[in-house]
């Protein structure tokens, strides 16, 4: 275990206060297409990516990039993430992106 969390590490690496942690790691995870129907969504439904800021949330309190598979059940399981736009039109954040995100900035 290095001792750094997820978000101190990203933070340090990407130069960011904490507090922009989630917006960045969003944006960055985000599908492509996801990147640019995302804030429509937002519009109709300020909740809309309750369940990504949830995964990034619980992400950035990890040590160790293998501990989120734990995160990424959670997430498959969240009330939030169902319906046509996020399971069929994949307007959400992709946890292979998260995944690999998290391994480059730990390691």
């Amino acid at each position: 275990m290095s001792g750094v969390s997820f978000i101190e590490a990203f933070c340090v690496r990407h130069r960011l206060p904490p507090e922009r942690f989630e917006q960045a790691v969003l944006r960055r995870t985000l599908y492509a297409h996801a990147r640019l129907l995302a804030p429509l969504c937002r519009f109709f439904d300020r909740n809309y990516l309750a369940a990504d800021v949830d995964l990034v949330r619980a992400a950035g309190t990890l040590y160790r990039a293998r501990d989120l598979t734990g995160e990424i059940a959670d997430f498959t399981h969240h009330p939030a993430n169902c319906g046509f736009m996020r399971e069929v039109l994949r307007v959400r954040i992709s946890t292979k992106r998260l995944r690999t995100l998290m391994r480059a900035t730990l390691h």
